[in-house]
């Protein structure tokens, strides 16, 4: 069998195109020592942080892979 047709699924005529998000955080997360606090208000801070950093994201400010 041709390397040519294990590298593709079966009756796959072309690959199916992708985009790759890169998620990035806006502010910083603390510096070295910041981000080794693991109290619950700057654990729930951080989660905030990346739901909002999600909701807004922006794929060019981002450098996002869009094939």
């Amino acid at each position: 069998m041709a390397a040519s047709k294990l590298a593709r699924p079966k009756g796959a005529d072309e690959y199916r195109k992708i985009t790759i998000h890169r998620y990035q955080p806006v502010d910083v997360l603390g510096g070295v020592l910041g981000i080794l606090n693991f109290d619950a208000p700057r654990i729930s801070d951080l989660i905030k942080q990346g739901f909002d950093d999600a909701v807004n994201h922006d794929c060019t400010a981002n450098r996002c892979t869009l094939s």
